[in-house]
């Protein structure tokens, strides 16, 4: 049975809290008794720490109540990811039980520490519980923010547009010439300026939501943050005679009765290809062709 990565990649923080448990089990600990004559040193596990050892020369170490938390932390998290009554507390779980594991695990070894006359090191169990809580950390911060380990999350973290403009409403992204430096307006295949062919970038247009600002997809319905309906406000224009703002469909203002159509620019018109030119454009940015 295929297992797909974003079902693994969810379930993830509760694999890593059964490996901690399981490390528990190995050696995390080492009573340094070769400093007493002893031709071997002691090793304890996470379970022997909790409930100590005796030998058979009638000596013993004691057990700790702390070294009960190596188990307790992960086990809360895995029940918080599959019971529904502990749900609520995974948002603060996936930080506690890796966070409150780690403590453990070195107040464990001090509390051992105090309870013999010899060294106490660590052994692999303690780095292999280590490098996992400090693993679950991370993997939980990720999952949090809703960040998975795919192509296109890791673009979006690594490459950033050359320019990027943003008013009230949207974010529009930029191009650079590499031949003149000149901002191209992204999906653009010519430059204006010099009529360098320019690398098109497919990005989509956003815009933000009015209610929490989230940006949104501009054909989005919905934001997906919180849910309201996403409004996309028309452009306006300015009368010029009057200063009042008025719809861009309007062919006259409101106020003063202006004809707004007397006082557009007359628009330039590539020969080649017919697309709209701005003003100042030496070459047609659609198909590169030189403007008279």
């Amino acid at each position: 049975m295929e297992v797909s990565k974003e079902k693994l990649f969810g379930n993830i923080n509760s694999i890593i809290a059964v490996l901690l448990m399981v490390i528990c089990f190995i050696p995390m600990f080492r009573v340094n008794t070769s400093e007493l004559g002893y031709i071997n040193d002691l090793s304890l596990s996470g379970f022997q720490a909790l409930l100590g050892m005796a030998f058979n020369d009638g000596t013993e170490i004691g057990g700790t109540i702390i070294a009960i938390f190596l188990f307790l932390f992960p086990l809360i998290l895995i029940l918080a990811n599959y019971i529904a009554v502990l749900e609520m507390m995974k948002p603060y779980m996936v930080y506690i039980a890796p966070v409150g594991g780690i403590i453990s695990l070195f107040i464990t070894k001090m509390r051992i520490d105090s309870k013999v006359v010899t060294s106490v090191s660590t052994h692999i169990g303690f780095w292999l519980y280590l490098l996992l809580g400090l693993m679950l950390l991370v993997v939980s911060f990720l999952q949090i923010k809703n960040i998975t380990f795919d192509s296109d999350n890791v673009r979006k973290f690594v490459e950033k547009p050359s320019h990027m403009v943003t008013n009230s409403s949207q974010e529009l992204f930029y191009n650079v010439c590499p031949k003149c430096g000149a901002r191209i307006e992204n999906g653009k295949k010519f430059c204006y300026s010099c009529g360098t062919e320019i690398p098109v970038k497919e990005v989509q247009e956003k815009i933000k939501c009015s209610y929490c600002g989230n940006l949104v997809s501009k054909d989005s319905k919905f934001c997906p943050k919180c849910g309201n309906a996403v409004i996309v406000k028309k452009p306006e224009n300015i009368c010029p005679i009057c200063g009042n703002t008025v719809k861009s469909e309007a062919r006259f203002c409101p106020k003063c009765g202006n004809d707004l159509r007397k006082s557009e620019p007359e628009e330039r018109v590539c020969t080649e290809c017919g697309n709209v030119l701005s003003e100042g454009n030496a070459f047609c940015p659609k198909c590169g062709k030189k403007v008279d």
